[in-house]
């Protein structure tokens, strides 16, 4: 039933947006979101209606801009972008990984992290980790979570674009944050 009612609430343009939520109104970080969801959910147990999966994709395709992101549409009002393209990656894989957006998505989420050449030395605590995204000054690292490292972690290992140095920043950088014993900082 769930699944029939996100279905359903899908809308014209292909995507979905908030109701009540002002910053999520675009539908730039929700149908991301809430494509993925679906996507995960088995056909034999919820079939997907006909056209839906393409007209998402096309709307992820519409509000993608040129380096690979979504959520940026409006320069005023970020939808998340390091999340919203996370999970517009991983639904890129699930459906057609041969997309040209993959690859410029990946890219920019690579880019993304905090490490040096974005102004956070080795001993900064942010090192490593992934924030909201946007267009923060070098070494400025805004708001960030593990929720947004999490998800762009999720995306690059599936995407095969998880680089060994990148990872070994985040898994240190999630000691950090999750006060592991070895953590030396």
């Amino acid at each position: 039933k769930s699944c029939r009612w996100l279905w359903n609430q899908q809308a014209e343009d292909g995507g979905w947006h908030s109701q009540h939520y002002g910053l999520l109104k675009s539908g730039q970080a929700y149908t991301p979101f809430i494509l993925h969801t679906l996507l995960e959910v088995p056909e034999s147990i919820c079939p997907r209606p006909a056209g839906a999966v393409e007209r998402a994709l096309q709307f992820i395709r519409r509000n993608t801009n040129a380096a690979g992101v979504i959520g940026m549409s409006d320069p005023d009002v970020l939808e998340y972008p390091n999340y919203s393209t996370a999970y517009a990656l991983l639904c890129f894989l699930k459906i057609d990984p041969t997309d040209p957006l993959v690859g410029r998505m990946a890219d920019y989420l690579r880019r993304q992290q905090y490490r040096e050449t974005r102004g956070f030395p080795d001993d900064h605590p942010a090192h490593g980790g992934w924030g909201f995204g946007g267009t923060l000054s070098d070494g400025q690292p805004g708001h960030m979570d593990l929720a947004h490292t999490r998800r762009v972690l999720q995306a690059l290992n599936a995407a095969d674009r998880l680089h060994r140095d990148a990872g070994q920043a985040a898994e240190r950088f999630l000691r950090l944050v999750q006060r592991h014993p070895t953590c030396q900082r």
